[in-house]
């Protein structure tokens, strides 16, 4: 008898309420709402990836402009002009950086958490003239080899490179200069 009773109740809650118990009665409406639910989250998880990789990205960039910087704060790149001193604006010393070659104290003085290679391209120089044994270089090359998959973020930056001819009283004449594209490679 208490099940007769039960159910009589349920019919009327049934009845008073349009017919309608909960509010997911219907599977149709819940699919939508779970539907709704996984595209909002899905959205959410694309978008902070998206940023995660973009910091990520940053994180490279950063890292390049403070070798670049480290660059251009070493005293000993610093061309040197006819007096002595160094120019205002940062060109390159040709005489210097080619005794860095081979000699690890690039790498030494330039650190860096991530992996990096820097190239010095002599732009007036080319390819089929690069002889390192008469010392004719066309590219100064520091660091690793960058690898060709993965995230890898480059920066190129110009500069003049100063090239020091001596003369006779132990003055270097400094007038020959060539354009230098520094480009600095950083991954992880």
């Amino acid at each position: 008898m208490t099940a007769t009773v039960a159910h009589r109740a349920w019919m009327r809650l049934r009845r008073d309420m349009g017919g309608e118990v909960g509010v997911f009665e219907d599977l149709q409406t819940l699919l939508v709402v779970l539907v709704g639910i996984a595209i909002l989250l899905g959205s959410t998880l694309i978008n902070w990836s998206t940023i995660s990789s973009s910091e990520q990205d940053q994180d490279l960039y950063d890292e390049a402009e403070h070798i670049v910087k480290q660059i251009e704060s070493w005293d000993r790149l610093r061309a040197i002009n006819s007096y002595g001193s160094h120019y205002q604006d940062f060109m390159v010393r040709q005489l210097d950086l080619a005794t860095l070659l081979d000699s690890g104290q690039f790498e030494e003085r330039i650190r860096s958490d991530l992996r990096y290679q820097v190239t010095f391209d002599d732009l007036a120089v080319s390819d089929d003239e690069h002889d390192p044994v008469n010392g004719v270089h066309s590219s100064y090359v520091f660091g690793e080899e960058p690898p060709t998959k993965g995230d890898v973020v480059s920066l190129q930056v110009q500069y003049a490179l100063v090239f020091e001819v001596p003369l006779v009283d132990q003055t270097y004449d400094v007038s020959e200069r060539h354009p230098c594209r520094v480009t600095v490679v950083v991954w992880r």
